[in-house]
């Protein structure tokens, strides 16, 4: 992929923190709008959608910590979080 501009990713969550940590991987400035800047609030809210993953938690902390530290990434947050809920199951 030769592909230098920079990425917008709306969201949060695991899938959001994957695409972003793969274009920081390649080099690639990335931008990760989130609905919360405090990641508990972010996984409290996850766990009211989703119950029964309480696995994808540490990895989603993990992923936060590495993206929080790269200079490719820069998180900015905003917005109540008032998507649509996904489905579980």
């Amino acid at each position: 992929m030769d592909f230098k501009e920079l990425v917008l990713i709306l969201g949060g969550g695991l899938a959001s923190y994957g695409a972003a940590q793969e274009l920081k991987r390649r080099g690639i400035k990335t931008i990760i709008s989130l609905p919360y800047a405090d990641l508990e609030e972010e996984i409290r809210r996850l766990h009211a959608y989703y119950p029964g993953e309480r696995q994808y938690h540490d990895p989603l902390r993990k992923l936060r910590r590495e993206l929080e530290k790269s200079p490719l990434v820069q998180m900015v947050f905003g917005g109540r979080g008032g998507g649509s809920p996904g489905k579980n199951g």
